[in-house]
């Protein structure tokens, strides 16, 4: 990637705000996977976009899904969390990847790529982004640099063609006139000293003892309760309620003994129950309290039916 393809900014939000600012106009519309996340769908709606969502499967968006939609519609975006996809963790197939840029050369879309817990992933062989593999230039990459670092410290970054980079730094100088030289400096002397890369080893490590405790303790506590796979990134779980429980009723009973469920991490409808539990923030032992209460309010919800 050259400098000019390459515009930083002061956190993951506004890179994606000001992506979606220079790219819509109202009444273009946009493809989102679903279930999704409320942060873009709510940038999105707010700049004049009309969403059309498109199920997400096991490995991925569904294509097949899409090509409907392309038959149907003239699309200016479609967004996605291909490495990561929120809420549900899936990621995104080789295979699937390949169609999605063919689909958006043959169409004429634009690919905005949200790979917004780039630090966080668990194996020594993560994946390449979609834009790693764009040829023709369709795909604007938003990402974010330094979240293990102190508060404060951390980056939004932005990769695509210059001439978009061009029309991005119009709108980032409107947001961000002024440029924080102590902190690039900062910056610039942790990374030159290596202290970047042995913190990010270190919280790698931690994260990765992290998830592995919490996912065994969802097994040992929900047994048959539940069904979820190991993330391969990120510091969430995608857990899938294979009771007939209502979520808000489960929020509820979690807040008689003290556990906060915020309402944008609850998904249900009448084909799915679904819940994204974070584990970064947690301690091993408070891990244990969590899910101890989290059963107790399961039991809860049943205990009322009676």
């Amino acid at each position: 990637i050259s400098t000019d393809q390459l515009l930083t900014t002061s956190s993951h939000e506004i890179s994606l705000y000001i992506v979606i600012k220079a790219l819509i106009a109202p009444g273009d519309k946009v493809v989102v996977a679903t279930p999704s996340y409320y942060l873009p769908n709510m940038t999105l709606s707010n700049c004049g976009a009309q969403i059309i969502s498109v199920p997400i499967e096991d490995d991925g968006i569904s294509t097949h899904q899409l090509k409907k939609v392309l038959q149907d519609h003239k699309i200016r975006i479609l967004y996605l969390t291909s490495n990561y996809h929120y809420p549900t963790t899936n990621v995104l197939s080789a295979t699937k990847r390949m169609e999605i840029l063919e689909l958006a050369r043959l169409h004429d879309f634009v690919v905005v790529e949200d790979d917004y817990e780039y630090d966080f992933h668990h194996d020594n062989n993560p994946l390449l982004p979609l834009a790693a593999l764009d040829a023709n230039e369709r795909v604007v990459y938003i990402s974010s640099f330094g979240k293990s670092l102190p508060s404060g410290f951390a980056y939004g970054f932005i990769t695509a063609p210059s001439n978009f980079i061009i029309e991005l730094e119009k709108h980032l100088n409107i947001l961000e006139p002024g440029t924080d030289v102590i902190k690039e400096q900062v910056i610039t002397e942790w990374i030159k000293d290596g202290e970047v890369h042995r913190l990010a080893k270190k919280n790698r490590k931690i994260y990765t003892e992290r998830r592995d405790h919490f996912v065994l303790l969802l097994a040992e506590k929900f047994k048959e309760r539940i069904q979820f796979k190991t993330p391969s990134r990120g510091l969430a779980v995608w857990v899938e309620w294979l009771d007939d429980i209502n979520l808000v009723k489960l929020q509820k009973e979690c807040a008689k003994y003290g556990l906060f469920l915020p309402t944008t991490i609850l998904y249900q409808n009448k084909n799915l129950r679904a819940t994204r539990l974070g584990f970064g923030h947690l301690e091993k032992t408070e891990m244990d309290e969590v899910l101890k209460v989290l059963r107790k309010a399961l039991s809860g919800c049943f205990a009322d039916r009676s």
